[in-house]
């Protein structure tokens, strides 16, 4: 067989859609206990020592991988937020550190994406949600040992 033929191909390496069963496929395989949210977008969510992360199909092109920190900063401890994620931000580029403030405070949200518009096999759906969890929970355990909090 020449170099260029494909006739060993199994279907399953074939990228197909990331859909909400195909991502909790992948979640169950990654030993994640997830309970699904009511809403209009899939929305998946767990723990991870207290922190909640979500994992949410945004779209057919794209998927979020999203933690957020419980405990909250004074307000004035706003610019010293807006400081830190914004150099954080200036350095990475798979994850985005967002600022958030609300009744309780400030704090912050660590985002990641996943590209799905072209489909992906079961392997890149893993790798690329492992990806993710490998880069928002370190960014919000970074944050908290920065200021001084207890991330769950």
């Amino acid at each position: 067989m020449a170099w260029f033929k494909f006739g060993s191909k199994k279907v399953a390496d074939d990228p197909t859609p990331v859909t909400p069963q195909r991502l909790e496929e992948s979640l169950a395989r990654q030993n994640l206990a997830v309970s699904k949210m009511q809403g209009e977008l899939p929305v998946y969510y767990c723990f991870f020592n207290g922190i909640p992360v979500m994992f949410i199909l945004a779209s057919d092109a794209f998927a979020v991988v999203s933690a957020e920190m419980r405990p909250r900063l004074p307000v004035d401890r706003e610019d010293d937020v807006l400081g830190w994620t914004t150099a954080f931000n200036a350095g990475n580029h798979l994850i985005t550190a967002l600022k958030k403030r609300d009744a309780d405070g400030i704090h912050i949200k660590a985002e990641g994406g996943i590209f799905i518009k072209a489909g992906l096999t079961d392997a890149q759906l893993d790798k690329q949600l492992d990806l993710m969890l490998k880069g928002v929970l370190p960014t919000i355990d970074r944050f908290c040992t920065e200021f001084g909090l207890t991330a769950g």
